[in-house]
């Protein structure tokens, strides 16, 4: 189900999306190993900062940028998401999806990319 997204009823600044991306989520299923599915395809916010975070084992990790949708991106499962995404035909594995919340409304999913 591409671009299936739930939007927020509070005005988004839609002039900066400009850049396309997908986005893609692997599941790993038993019987047949890891399934891609495209999750998204659209505009987004592409920030190309660098940044280093500590994850859960204290170890140093580069992130390479993030992107910002406008809206909630659906995923499936309820555990961590695996996946990757395409910004500008450039592949990039995704390190954190989360969700931005304004009075209890999704205003807008934000992923970090390694």
């Amino acid at each position: 189900m591409p671009s299936a997204i739930i939007t927020c009823p509070l005005p988004f600044p839609d002039w900066e999306l400009v850049d396309d991306v997908e986005v893609y989520q692997t599941i790993d299923t038993e019987d047949q190993g890891p399934q891609e599915t495209l999750i998204y395809d659209g505009k987004c916010k592409y920030d190309e900062t660098q940044k280093q975070v500590f994850n859960a084992d204290s170890k140093l990790i580069s992130l390479s940028g993030s992107i910002v949708i406008k809206g909630e991106v659906i995923v499936k499962g309820n555990d961590k998401f695996e996946g990757y995404v395409k910004v500008d035909g450039i592949k990039k594995e995704v390190y954190s999806l989360s969700k931005n919340k304004i009075m209890g409304s999704v205003f807008s999913t934000e992923i970090e990319l390694k």
